[in-house]
């Protein structure tokens, strides 16, 4: 799997708010035509803030991923959002629960597109990676915009690909993730959702943390320490797999969520 990379610095200037005023496609999916949602400068003020609008409107404004960015599609299928279109030069390499990733061909980079009605998430994403800048755990950031963000790009593993493909997950590897978050706090944040498809081992062994949106919420979040209770309760016993069948790990993932949601209505 290929997944954005990171950087144990930050250079002044080097990330960009651009605002592109595109309109963000979507097709109906049954053939009726085509409806897009434009994005407004007075709800990007609402969004993201005037001081974040502002800096952006200081910023660079303009960015070479403008066209492929204009031209990209979604399709509104039942309830969900696929893509119908992917740019010559990019490769779709994973797609969550607001974003699509792909990797620039090319380029050591990946861009991380939003889709409808996430795209505010993109400057919420790039604040908190601001505040992680110069953390080696974490992605360096080199562009921002509305509905997108430019990261470096490496190679690696999930650690949901690693149990299911029988690729070790040791105590430092833990212990990284720890270290991550203990450092995301003291920079400001609230480490949040953290989960196996966030957490990523690259082929040196070491572990990054992507996907930060979610680290400025303020409630606080124990998925990391159920984890890693887990981890240190049942993973290496006899009696657990070599490799974890995805399947499973969705049933318990769907079933931990429901047990937390239960837990809050009461």
């Amino acid at each position: 799997m290929l997944l954005p990379a990171a950087s144990t610095r930050k250079h002044k200037g080097e990330i960009g708010y651009v605002e592109i005023n595109k309109a963000t496609k979507i097709e109906s999916g049954t053939g009726r035509g085509q409806t897009s949602t434009k994005t407004s400068f007075a709800g990007y003020q609402k969004r993201v803030g005037k001081a974040n609008v502002k800096k952006a409107m200081n910023a660079e404004t303009s960015t070479i991923y403008r066209d492929e960015l204009a031209n990209l599609v979604f399709v509104r299928q039942g309830g969900k959002i696929a893509l119908k279109n992917t740019p010559a030069n990019w490769e779709l390499i994973g797609k969550g629960r607001s974003a699509y990733v792909f990797k620039i061909i090319g380029e050591q980079r990946a861009i991380k597109v939003f889709y409808p009605p996430f795209e505010h998430l993109a400057m919420e994403e790039a604040r908190n990676y601001e505040k992680a800048a110069g953390i080696s755990f974490f992605p360096r950031l080199y562009e921002a915009g509305e509905g997108y963000l430019v990261m470096d790009f490496i190679r690696g593993k999930t650690f949901f690909d690693c149990l299911a493909e029988g690729v070790a997950i040791t105590k430092d590897h833990v212990a990284q993730v720890d270290k991550a978050l203990e450092l995301a706090r003291r920079a400001g944040l609230n480490p949040s959702d953290i989960h196996l498809h966030n957490l990523l081992l690259t082929e040196t062994g070491a572990v990054r943390l992507i996907d930060i949106a979610r680290f400025s919420q303020k409630k606080q979040c124990t998925q990391w320490q159920d984890l890693k209770r887990g981890y240190e309760r049942h993973y290496g016993q006899y009696y657990f797999p070599k490799r974890v069948p995805k399947w499973l790990m969705r049933i318990v993932a769907y079933f931990y969520q429901l047990r937390k949601r239960l837990n809050g209505k009461q």
